[in-house]
């Protein structure tokens, strides 16, 4: 927030602690109520596979929206990234448990770095 309003001359760090943010993040909230919203919907799913496909389905509308840099009024068109961001954290809480305890989470780490390593290695990066 302040970086956006440094270039515009709002370099004084006080004159933003007396005044405020100035309610630039107003639509924050009924953002957050719509994807909560929706999210909670979702969430009542019981099959796990149509939960992911609601959630992926969502995450492609936002997606279709960025590209044709589709614009509804107080940003509402964050609504489909936030409600799936939203799906997805509820569905990772719930399996905090099985990734936790398991050597699942050891090799997949194993195995992105090594991956990592090597497509570095590949674009001519030296480590």
């Amino acid at each position: 927030m302040l970086l956006i309003d440094v270039p515009k001359g709002w370099v004084d760090f006080n004159l933003w602690i007396r005044n405020g943010w100035g309610a630039y993040a107003k639509w924050f909230i009924p953002v957050l109520f719509l994807a909560s919203l929706f999210a909670k919907l979702i969430n009542n799913i019981k099959n796990r596979y149509l939960l992911f496909g609601c959630a992926f389905m969502f995450a492609t509308i936002s997606g279709v929206l960025s590209f044709y840099k589709i614009q509804f009024t107080s940003t509402m068109s964050s609504t489909p990234f936030a409600t799936f961001i939203i799906v997805m954290g509820a569905e990772l809480k719930r399996l905090n448990s099985v990734i936790a305890d398991s050597k699942l989470l050891a090799y997949v780490d194993f195995i992105l770095c090594n991956c990592r390593y090597f497509i570095l290695l590949e674009a001519g990066f030296m480590l």
